[in-house]
C-alpha cells in the first residue's frame, strides 16, 4: 500500500513539473515574438560593450565567444525601431523672437499704469513701477501691469510697430525701451535710473518708431484701458503704417 502510495505522488510530482516546463518555454516564445523594450535595448548595449572588450584583449575563452553571439543578436536588436531613437523634433523658437530676421512679440495686459505728477498737466505711462515689480518678483508681475521683454540685439536701429489688437475701452499703449532694469540693490538708492528712451504718444492704439541703439530690454505699458492684447514687431520687414488714431 505504502509503495503504490509511493508511486502516485512520484507521478503528481512528475506531471506538475512537466507543466512547469513547458509554461517556461511558451513564456520563453512570447518573449522572442514581441517588440524590445527599452530595458532589453539597453541590457544589449552593455553586452556589445563587453564583447568589444573581449575583442581588444584577444581573449578567446569561452566566455568570450558567448558574448561575441550575444553581440550579434544584440545588434539586430539595437536596429530594430523598437530601439531607435525617435527623431527629435525641433525645438519651438523662443517668446519674442520671428522667424524672418525680425522680433515678434504678443501678451495681453490686464490693466493701466497712469502715473500722475502733481508738478506736470501731462498724465504718463508708469512703466518705471512694472520695471522695479519686475525686479523683485523676478518677473512674476508679467502681463498684470505691463509685458517686459528682451530686445533682439538684430534689431537694434531698425524700425518697430507697436499695435493694441485687442481690449476693453480704448486701449492707449506705450513702450520703454531699457540698457538694464536694474537689482534689487540698485532700486533701493534713490538716485538710480537705468538709460532709457520711450515712446509715449497720447492717443488709442500703439506706438511705432525706431529701437534705439545699446537698448537691451523693453517694456509695453497701458494708460488707459484694459485687458489689452498686443503686437510688436521690430526689424525682418519694414511695419505696417501707423494704425488710425495712435
Amino acid at each position: 500500500m505504502k509503495k503504490r502510495m509511493l508511486a502516485l505522488l512520484t507521478a503528481m510530482v512528475m506531471a506538475f513539473a512537466s507543466v512547469g516546463i513547458a509554461t517556461t518555454f511558451v513564456s520563453q516564445a512570447s518573449d522572442t515574438t514581441t517588440t524590445q523594450t527599452p530595458k532589453k535595448c539597453k541590457k544589449c548595449k552593455k553586452v556589445i560593450k563587453k564583447a568589444k572588450k573581449c575583442k581588444k584583449s584577444g581573449s578567446t575563452s569561452a566566455k568570450c565567444k558567448k558574448l561575441k553571439k550575444k553581440a550579434r543578436k544584440c545588434k539586430k536588436t539595437l536596429r530594430s525601431q523598437k530601439c531607435k531613437k525617435p527623431s527629435p523634433q525641433p525645438s519651438p523658437k523662443p517668446s519674442g523672437s520671428g522667424g524672418t530676421g525680425g522680433q515678434e512679440v504678443k501678451g495681453e495686459i490686464q490693466q493701466p499704469a497712469p502715473y500722475v505728477d502733481p508738478n506736470d498737466p501731462k498724465v504718463t505711462c508708469y512703466s518705471g513701477k512694472h520695471r522695479r515689480e519686475a525686479v523683485l518678483t523676478d518677473g512674476a508681475n508679467q502681463g498684470v501691469d505691463g509685458w517686459h521683454f528682451e530686445v533682439d540685439p538684430k534689431t537694434l536701429g531698425t524700425q518697430f510697430l507697436l499695435t493694441a489688437d485687442s481690449g476693453e475701452g480704448a486701449p492707449d499703449l506705450d513702450i520703454t525701451f531699457y540698457n538694464e532694469f536694474g537689482t534689487p540693490e540698485q532700486l533701493a538708492d534713490p538716485n538710480y535710473a537705468p538709460t532709457s528712451q520711450g515712446y509715449d504718444t497720447r492717443a488709442a492704439g500703439g506706438e511705432t518708431g525706431t529701437v534705439p541703439q545699446g537698448m537691451k530690454l523693453a517694456i509695453v505699458c497701458m494708460l488707459d484701458g484694459a485687458n489689452a492684447s498686443f503686437t510688436y514687431r521690430a526689424g525682418g520687414q519694414a511695419p505696417a503704417p501707423r494704425p488710425s488714431g495712435a
